[in-house]
C-alpha cells in the first residue's frame, strides 16, 4: 500500500482487512508475515503524518500571504480605510477567512487530519492482531484444536468408549453401609 494524498479512509479499507485478518491455521505464516505487513503500514502512516504537518503548515502560510496582501491593497479586496488611512483587524480576518485559496488549504489540512487520525487507529489495530496471534497460539499449544483434526466419528467412538468405561467402574463399586 503506498500513500497517495488524494486517497481517501475507503482507498485503504479493502487492503487494511485483508491485512488485518489471519488465518489460525497457518500460524506460523503469520506470524513471518506480520511484521512486513506492519512495517508496510507504518511508512505509510509516517507519510499521512508528515502530510498532515505541512498542510497544518501551509493553512498558515496562505493566512499570512492572504493577510499581507489585503493590507498592501484592501481596496483590492473590497475593504474601505478609515480617515487615518488604515483598515480594522477583524475586517482583515474576515476577508482572509473569505478566500477560496484558505478554504481549499484548510480543506486539504481537514482530509489529512482525519486520515492521520484514521492510521492512528491502524496502528492499534495491527498491535490488536499480534495479540490476537500469540492469544490464538496459545491456544494451539495448550491443545484447544487438538481434536480439529480428528473426524467426527473417532470423537464419536472415544466418547461412548469413555461412557462404557464409567459404567463399568460405577457398576463395580461397592455398596455403602
Amino acid at each position: 500500500m503506498e500513500f497517495n494524498p488524494k486517497y481517501t479512509i475507503e482507498d485503504y479499507e479493502e487492503q487494511l482487512k485483508k491485512d488485518l485478518t489471519f488465518n489460525k491455521y497457518e500460524l506460523d505464516e503469520e506470524f513471518v508475515n506480520h511484521p512486513d505487513i506492519y512495517q508496510r503500514w507504518v511508512k505509510v502512516y509516517a507519510k499521512v503524518f508528515t502530510e498532515r504537518k505541512r498542510s497544518e503548515e501551509n493553512v498558515d502560510r496562505v493566512k499570512a500571504k492572504l493577510d499581507l496582501d489585503i493590507r498592501k491593497d484592501p481596496e483590492g479586496y473590497g475593504l474601505k480605510s478609515d480617515a487615518k488611512g488604515k483598515v480594522t483587524e477583524a475586517a482583515i480576518r474576515a476577508v482572509v477567512n473569505g478566500q477560496v485559496e484558505l478554504k481549499e488549504a484548510q480543506g486539504n489540512f481537514y482530509h489529512m487530519y482525519e486520515l492521520a487520525k484514521y492510521f492512528e487507529l491502524i496502528m492499534k489495530d495491527f498491535e490488536h492482531k499480534k495479540e490476537l496471534m500469540k492469544g490464538t497460539a496459545d491456544l494451539w499449544i495448550h491443545k484447544y484444536y487438538s481434536n480439529l483434526s480428528k473426524s467426527v466419528e473417532d470423537i464419536a467412538e472415544k466418547d461412548e468408549r469413555k461412557r462404557e468405561i464409567r459404567q463399568g467402574l460405577t457398576g463395580r463399586r461397592k455398596p455403602k453401609q
